[in-house]
């Protein structure tokens, strides 16, 4: 049935109109060859088909194509039997059609292909499937809303069975495919059809932002509904404008933004498809380095965009790597994220802020003269490498970087993490978390508060807090940031939060209590025992969101924080160069080299007191020296 195509060639198929005679026969379907070149006449104007392909347990539906019967999933011959209906769709492209599925090589090129295809079609179709659920009602409704009275119906539709429709509607399973990011966002002008009716996308995208405003404002009147929760494609609906802004001027994004930003919930039969179903979306140069190919081992693929990411967004990708116990590719070295697993690490830098004084610089900054001095007391460092902030030795999957020892982990807790469900949380965020029970934070406060822990000789690193070591703890426990955004640092009225959080109650004195007001605290007494729901919404969801699987540690110094499960005492805690955030290193048995010794790479961490730059001032201080890291 498949001819070979050549160079930026593609299939459409030409759907066949109903007979005249009303017989109800095979769906017939002719396949044609076209070449998307840009001085090429002989490609017509198509449909782009945006689906998804169902499971291989449906019962197929029998269709004919270029005089041969085949056998298709439902849901796409649903879908051509819609096209069908309405002429003005002309030819269509469709993946599971258009492309030989038998044929790697073919279709590794035609998915490099993928974003260019869905860019030049004519018109794209999102196609939801057939009507059911109360879907025609949905569809009425986000036909006929606009952003002027759509705050105005809200309270209206509530009662009315909009409101289910349009969350049945949205939990579909296109709305959580990988490959819809860029079909849709590279599309011209998409549409979303359902049944027989359809609606531009930027209704959704409308509703999204409008919605989202609204449970902001209001999250106990909305807490029993769902709309766009858990939906992994509400985040191209709120990123909607700004990444197509992105496409347009910039010709798309960095893969490793793409693949970090999509990283929760997102569907795909083939792991490779992680990676490639975003491609399209990316900056030409990405797409020039990693090229789709099936044959090739995930594995070599995860590394190749480990490799590319460090390359044009420096250390972030370390930020990624989650906890070891978690990664599902065999053999994948502990510097590179496993970008098959649900969910990707977000890393300490849960914000993108345009404020540089937002950020972490644990390492002050890479050119900073502190490291000159550092790297000049290194003898063991040769010459050559005392510019570098890494290196990559691909024929041995080997991540160099360079830093100072800060401290060694002497305390972990058992990934003291218990199934929460919050509401503020999933109002705000969509997702059902996995937060520190309230027994848990009275554990780790214990141990914080325990000076018997801190070795002979050693000094208080917090003794100079007005709080002390319980300033550090609460501290710690957000990342000392005061927004969802990473503001830092946090007020010290904050300190009183974190006892309500604890206990339930504002504790009778506080050291680090500053000035409040009624309408933003409305602390209660005993009896009462509750705050006003504006500073109540800054701590809690706060503290359950940076505490998310992560565990609380304490070192040999005597600081305290935050890192990734899996941490255990003997690690080593380091500051990089090249990195904003402190590591945590364990050095492998057996793993000597001329250039010493291998390292396993744990993950990233928050340790209060460090994150400016302060180990590696103290590093210089104290006569240290650069280190030599060699992550495998």
């Amino acid at each position: 049935m498949y001819t070979p195509l050549g160079q930026n060639e593609i299939r459409l198929l030409t759907i066949s109109p109903t007979p005249n005679n009303g017989v109800v026969n095979l769906l017939q379907c002719t396949l044609s060859i076209h070449s998307l070149d840009d001085d090429a006449a002989s490609c017509p104007e198509y449909t782009a088909l945006s689906y998804t392909w169902g499971s291989p347990t449906d019962t197929p539906v029998r269709i004919i194509i270029n005089g041969r019967e085949r056998d298709v999933q439902p849901n796409l011959a649903s879908a051509l039997h819609a096209f069908r209906a309405r002429s003005q769709f002309g030819p269509v492209w469709a993946g599971a059609m258009c492309v030989d599925q038998s044929d790697l090589a073919e279709k590794s090129a035609q998915v490099s292909a993928m974003g260019g295809i869905f860019a030049r079609a004519a018109r794209t179709v999102i196609w939801l499937g057939p009507a059911s659920d109360d879907s025609d009602l949905a569809m009425d409704f986000l036909a006929a809303f606009t952003k002027a009275d759509l705050e105005e119906r809200f309270t209206a539709n509530l009662q009315n069975g909009v409101w289910s429709a349009l969350e049945r509607l949205t939990k579909r399973r296109w709305w959580s495919r990988v490959w819809v990011c860029q079909e849709a966002l590279l599309s011209r002008d998409p549409v979303v059809w359902c049944g027989t009716k359809g609606v531009p996308l930027t209704q959704l995208v409308i509703l999204n932002d409008l919605y989202s405003m609204t449970i902001w404002n209001d999250m106990e009147r909305w807490k029993d509904y769902t709309l766009f929760l858990k939906v992994p494609f509400a985040f191209c609906l709120l990123k909607w404008d700004r990444i197509r802004a992105r496409l347009r001027d910039n010709g798309g994004m960095s893969l490793f933004d793409m693949l970090r930003s999509l990283s929760i919930g997102w569907e795909c039969t083939i792991l490779h498809d992680r990676v490639y179903g975003v491609l399209g979306l990316c900056l030409p140069g990405e797409r020039e380095v990693i090229v789709p190919d099936y044959e090739r081992d995930l594995r070599d693929v995860l590394i190749d965009v480990a490799v590319r990411a460090i390359h044009t967004n420096g250390f972030d990708v370390l930020n990624t790597v989650g906890a070891e116990v978690h990664k599902s590719v065999r053999g994948l070295p502990s510097w590179v994220p496993d970008l098959t697993i649900p969910v990707i690490s977000a890393g300490l830098h849960v914000y993108d802020s345009p404020d540089t004084d937002c950020r972490f610089k644990a390492n002050v900054h890479p050119l900073h003269d502190a490291w000159t001095t550092l790297f000049h007391n290194a003898a063991d460092i040769p010459e050559n490498e005392r510019r570098l902030l890494s290196a990559v030795d691909r024929q041995k999957d080997i991540f160099v970087m360079y830093g100072v020892l800060v401290d060694i982990v002497t305390f972990a807790s058992a990934a003291p993490i218990v199934k929460h469900r919050d509401i503020d949380v999933a109002n705000q965020t969509g997702y059902e978390r996995w937060g520190p029970g309230e027994e848990m934070l009275k554990e780790c406060e214990s141990v914080a508060l325990d000076t018997s822990r801190l070795a002979e000789g050693v000094v208080n690193p917090y003794a100079d807090l007005p709080g002390g070591r319980k300033e550090a703890l609460w501290r710690t426990i957000i990342y000392d940031t005061s927004e969802m955004k990473g503001k830092r640092p946090a007020p010290d009225g904050f300190g009183e939060l974190f006892e309500v959080l604890l206990r339930g109650r504002r504790p009778p004195s506080s050291p680090y209590t500053s000035p409040r007001n009624e309408e933003s605290t409305d602390m209660a007494d005993s009896t009462g025992a509750r705050m006003g729901r504006s500073r109540k919404q800054q701590y809690s969801p706060l503290a359950l969101l940076r505490c998310h699987k992560k565990v609380f540690f304490l070192t040999d110094t005597g600081r305290m924080g935050l890192t990734i499960r899996g941490v255990q005492a003997g690690d080593l805690v380091v500051v990089a160069r090249g990195g904003e955030t402190p590591y945590i290193l364990r050095r492998q048995a057996g793993s000597e080299t001329e250039d010493g010794w291998g390292y396993r790479f744990k993950g990233e961490a928050y340790v209060h007191g460090i994150m400016d730059g302060e180990a590696v001032h103290e590093a210089v201080k104290n006569g240290g020296k650069a280190m030599k890291f060699a992550l495998r």
